[in-house]
């Protein structure tokens, strides 16, 4: 019985810090919030941007993506020297997810409409926009 207590106990406590850490870890992944953003009055520019790949989603659905082109050799989307990195805004809905590839319409337009300071870099926010 004493056995069978200590087991009930290890077992609880285990959950307890599982919990934890997972809280822990939550608050810390998703640090993007207001303060960190900084949006202008009014849109700026369209940027050479063309194709993007989203290399994480953080909070609300926005995304950290990279400026790829088309590797013929590799067969697949890459990042070049001097790539650009910015943060994608879900103001459409959209789901992004790691990896996810996303062409500039013709008729549209990647345009910066703020600033994120990412860790110890800062990012423009971009909006796919009307030219």
């Amino acid at each position: 019985m004493k056995s069978f207590l200590i087991y009930v106990l290890g077992f609880i406590s285990g959950v307890v810090v599982t919990l934890l850490l997972l809280f822990i870890f939550a608050s810390v992944t998703t640090s993007i919030n207001d303060e960190n953003m900084t949006f202008f009055e009014q849109p700026r520019e369209c940027i050479t941007t063309k194709t993007l790949m989203v290399e994480s989603v953080v909070y609300n659905n926005s995304a950290v993506a990279v400026e790829v082109e088309w590797n013929a050799n590799l067969n697949t989307y890459s990042r070049t020297i001097g790539s650009k990195e910015v943060l994608l805004t879900n103001d459409e809905n959209e789901y992004y997810y790691d990896g996810q590839v996303i062409k500039t319409p013709r008729e549209k337009c990647m345009k910066q409409v703020g600033i994120y300071k990412h860790y110890s870099k800062t990012l423009p926010i971009v909006k796919l926009m009307d030219r």
